[in-house]
């Protein structure tokens, strides 16, 4: 259709291929360059002002190697880009951290490798990681003998050879065990001399003192800022632009990666009548093929959209009715459908029925009947051994009289309080929580049969007792999912994707008026462009991220993961450095409204001589708090959010039982001190030398990773080579 062209013409990332993003998390990128022949190696990112090229680092190739998990996981695609990030992340550090480790010349000396790193008595956590197993119920245990073994297998190899193979069985033990045994410990040597080399100062220490000892008992009243209602207070563009000029270079506003920030719309694609039609039709012919197949579960795996497997109840059987009516994914089908399937005789088959599961997706199913069956009772006796099982059921065949006898001899199963239990009777429902064989020959069978079952506790001699009167049917489904046709696909996309996008670029906030769609907001950053909302599309990001993009552009309809589309706006693009004023003018906006939400409530307070009096002007969250104490190292004042800045300002306060009016981060604060409590500092610092120095160190053992990526103003540029790569003609 004449469509496609105009979407060509707009797109300017589907015309080359559909999804080539993805390439980046299925081949290495030495490919993708080597397969763009002539446009020069994109670099992947930079490390210490220097960039890093794909052909120097296969990057994903351990990323890779799980490429299948993230199909079979909710959010898949999210979950590929953030452990693709730490896996690049964690290269990144072992390169810094093994570059400083060389250059202060740490070492593992043979000895300490050998008789305390891996074969002392407290050996390497790769040791432990590599020779740990799981037991037979479940635990695990390091196994120092297996360790033993492997070694001496390889030495005596390495002994009994030469040439090549003595090299292949000696470098196999140095290079899979002895040298990640020499990284971790190297790795922990530097994290522990990074960490125990800081210790607490005298200063410090006398600090953290008069932070634990110094108290202040205040009343108080509080007024949090965000309690004003944002069109009671006006800031003005110019205002924000000024502001803009002024900070725009300070630390606290750089952007420390590139960023977009849009606004977008969802459009679902819902399946038209005609679509619910054609697929009850569809699955409406499979009803005569369903009823004359002999395997139910065979039939299901070829002809179903969902494959439901078995219930380990019977490899034919999906549902029990009335004991389990049909509830796949937490729904249920109608009243009158359920009675039609409760009431139908066994081997038939309903429906369709028409039904949403809990996900909204509109399905289409036939059931069959497979069988009818009632509660049973049956007596067991339980051996380990198939022959001597094999007997026991022909002397009970000539006089089942001996069950009693037999199975007191030779059952193995006992009741709860461990008595062999010479009766061995067990009531079996359709529903009963036993193993699928015990159970299926309890249900299928007559009264007074008797028969070897075997399981995965040994061999059951059966016998049927009696039936009950209850009733039970065996269902059986086949599920054909209702999805769009490509005609209400290409409806959807030209009425209404289309059609809000060229509305959209003239007018954005008129376009969702005429189309009735919702506006929503998200902030990208280029190298981890996730969404709570859509998750991640590699589509979106190669559109918003092209070179050239600008503000207020209005994408195509880009096609997500669950059949939605979005449709997205620019409102503002930051690159790494000093942000645009779209990127930021947000934010700033939001300080700049808090500014003035601060300075109407000291306005409203000015000169009150009582807190009665203040609470008469302003409306008191919790009013006024008698008595309460306070310390220097609360971070807020009791029943409000943090605001370490009011309790220090708190403590600034030189005179008693006079109101002081205080700008926190978060509100205003009425104090009025009424005692002040401060404890000497101790002459011994010994202690609180050694808390400090544990809070120090604890710092510094968790936070080294990210430390050193800081350091070396680490950037992920991954993404970026990605983008210009779809964007290419």
């Amino acid at each position: 259709m004449a469509l496609v062209s105009k979407i060509r013409e707009k797109s300017g990332l589907i015309v080359f291929i559909v999804g080539l993003g993805l390439l980046l998390f299925i081949i290495p990128f030495d490919s993708i360059y080597s397969f763009f022949g002539g446009r020069g190696e994109q670099p992947i990112g930079e490390v210490f002002g220097k960039p890093i090229y794909p052909s120097e680092w296969d990057v994903m190739a351990e990323f890779n190697a799980d490429a299948g998990y993230y199909g079979s996981v909710q959010n898949g695609d999210v979950l590929k880009v953030q452990h693709a990030r730490q896996y690049f992340e964690g290269r990144i550090f072992d390169t810094i951290i093994n570059s400083e480790i060389s250059k202060i010349g740490l070492q593992v000396s043979t000895a300490e490798l050998k008789d305390y790193l891996i074969f002392g008595e407290n050996p390497s956590p790769v040791i432990q990681e590599r020779y740990t197993y799981q037991g037979p119920n479940g635990e695990e245990f390091f196994s120092k003998d297996s360790l033993l073994k492997e070694y001496n297998f390889f030495v005596n190899q390495a002994a009994a050879t030469s040439g090549a193979d003595r090299a292949r069985f000696t470098n196999y033990w140095h290079y899979a065990v002895e040298v990640p045994v020499v990284a971790q410990r190297l790795k922990a040597k530097y994290v522990a001399m990074a960490k125990y080399a800081v210790v607490g100062t005298n200063d410090e220490a006398t600090k953290l003192q008069i932070t634990q000892n110094s108290k202040l008992v205040v009343d108080f009243i509080a007024k949090e800022a965000n309690t004003l209602l944002d069109s009671s207070i006006k800031v003005s563009e110019d205002k924000i632009k000024s502001y803009y000029d002024a900070h725009k270079e300070d630390a606290e506003w750089k952007i420390s990666e590139d960023l977009a920030k849009i606004s977008y719309v969802l459009i679902d694609v819902k399946p038209t009548q005609e679509d619910i039609d054609a697929t009850l039709a569809q699955i409406s012919n499979l009803k005569q093929g369903f009823a004359d197949a002999p395997n139910d579960t065979a039939f299901i795996q070829i002809k179903s959209d969902t494959k439901f497997g078995d219930n380990m109840q019977d490899p034919n059987i999906l549902d029990v009715i009335p004991a389990q009516p049909f509830d796949r994914f937490q729904t249920s089908f109608s009243d009158i459908d359920a009675m039609e399937i409760a009431n139908a005789p066994a081997g038939s088959v309903v429906g369709p029925f028409i039904y949403k599961n809990m996900f909204g997706q509109t399905n289409a199913v036939i059931a069959k009947v497979s069988s009818v069956v009632n509660d049973t009772r049956v007596r067991h006796i339980l051996v380990t051994d198939a022959i001597l099982a094999d007997s026991i059921a022909n002397a009970l065949r000539a006089d089942s009289t001996k069950f009693a006898s037999l199975a007191l001899k030779y059952s193995m199963d006992e009741d709860e309080n461990g008595v062999p239990n010479s009766g061995g009777y067990y009531d079996v429902l359709p529903s009963s929580g036993l193993v699928p064989t015990f159970k299926s020959f309890a249900l299928n069978n007559a009264v007074g049969v008797v028969g070897v079952v075997p399981s995965q506790f040994g061999y059951h001699v059966m016998q049927v007792v009696s039936k009950g009167d209850q009733e039970f049917k065996f269902v059986s489904y086949v599920e054909k999912n209702v999805v769009p046709t490509e005609s209400t696909i290409n409806t959807v996309y030209e009425e209404q994707g289309f059609g809000f996008m060229e509305a959209a670029e003239s007018n954005y906030e008129a376009a969702l008026k005429k189309f009735g769609f919702e506006s929503l907001q998200s902030t990208l950053f280029l190298a981890m462009p996730t969404d709570r909302v859509f998750g991640y599309s590699e589509d979106l990001v190669n559109w918003v991220f092209a070179e050239g993009r600008e503000v207020n552009e209005v994408s195509v309809p880009i096609l997500l993961k669950d059949g939605r589309y979005l449709v997205a706006k620019i409102d503002g693009l930051g690159a790494y450095g000093v942000p645009s004023y779209e990127a930021i003018k947000d934010e700033m906006e939001k300080r700049l409204l808090q500014e003035a939400k601060l300075a109407e409530l000291k306005k409203k307070v000015k000169g009150v001589g009582s807190l009665q009096e203040a609470e008469g002007l302003i409306t008191a969250a919790g009013g006024v708090r008698e008595s309460i104490e306070i310390s220097l190292d609360m971070d807020a004042f009791p029943g409000f959010g943090q605001d370490v800045t009011a309790i220090a300002k708190t403590f600034l306060i030189k005179n008693l039982n006079e109101v002081n009016v205080i700008e926190g981060k978060q509100g205003i604060y009425l104090v009025v001190v009424k005692e002040r409590n401060i404890t000497p500092v101790a002459a011994d610092k010994t202690e609180a030398i050694a808390t400090v120095t544990e809070k120090h160190q604890s710092y510094v053992g968790g936070s080294l990773y990210q430390a050193m990526l800081r350091m070396a103003d680490f950037r992920d540029w991954r993404m970026k080579a990605q983008v210009y790569y779809a964007n290419q003609d």
